[in-house]
């Protein structure tokens, strides 16, 4: 049954389960990409979401979507976040906006910039580090989505319930150890100065990735190998054990 809530709900969680208002709660989340989507589709698309049971919709910010040319940013057409947003909004849905700065999603330089990755190239900075020099970037990037999610968060009844931040850190690229959990606080630090404050922050959970402290988040893909052939038969077992194999 889907529930309501609103800026007034507490949205918090256990070692076990979410809970909204001090109640255990199983949402489902989908992922959308915006940037990836006709804007003139969003809101099909998320009433599809909605239909199938979707509470929460997860949608990366995708850094050289907005900014292929340093210092020219674009939040037009179906890189328009606010607008997004507002659709979800309009939809009845809620969000975790994934803010990176690195998303990974199968994105060119997991969708980091082409003139960031030559700056890296060139010793200027260290991506994925607490470089003074790679965090001023990410600072204005993280207010700029800040400026877009203006109003839009859940504290002023708005969409945004929770922000991921980076993606898989510490699994595939990234620093490991106490070197990698500080700089995941950071990011988190830096996404509450500029104002994308939200209940929960969220990170990857699997694969030895580090979190910073933040909720560790699973995923699945419905499309993804079944395992071994091992694996396959011993679950299919485990079925037969039980009464349930069809």
């Amino acid at each position: 049954m889907r529930v309501q809530w609103n800026r007034n709900s507490k949205l918090s969680y256990t070692p076990q389960f979410l809970t909204l208002d001090n109640t255990p709660w199983f949402p489902l989340m989908g992922e959308i990409h915006y940037s990836r989507v006709s804007n003139g589709r969003w809101e099909e698309e998320l009433y599809k979401m909605k239909a199938g049971g979707i509470e929460l919709v997860s949608a990366y910010t995708i850094w050289i979507h907005h900014e292929e040319v340093e210092g020219e940013w674009d939040f037009s057409g179906d890189r328009d976040l606010r607008k997004f947003l507002q659709t979800i909004k309009n939809c009845g849905l809620h969000c975790i906006l994934r803010i990176g700065p690195w998303a990974h999603g199968e994105v060119r330089n997991g969708g980091f910039p082409d003139w960031l990755m030559q700056k890296e190239k060139e010793g200027q900075l260290v991506t994925r580090t607490n470089d003074p020099k790679y965090l001023r970037y990410v600072r204005e990037f993280y207010g700029k989505i800040a400026e877009q999610a203006r109003g839009l968060l859940l504290s002023d009844d708005g969409p945004v319930a929770m922000i991921q931040i980076e993606n898989e850190y510490g699994h595939v690229g990234g620093r490991t150890g106490e070197e990698g959990e500080a700089h995941m606080r950071m990011l988190r630090q830096v996404a509450k100065e500029v104002g994308l404050k939200v209940p929960i922050y969220t990170a990857t959970g699997w694969g030895g990735a580090v979190t910073g402290g933040m909720l560790p988040v699973m995923g699945g893909y419905c499309e993804a190998s079944l395992g071994s052939a091992a694996d396959r038969n011993r679950a299919l077992g485990e079925l037969s054990v039980h009464g349930r194999k069809k």
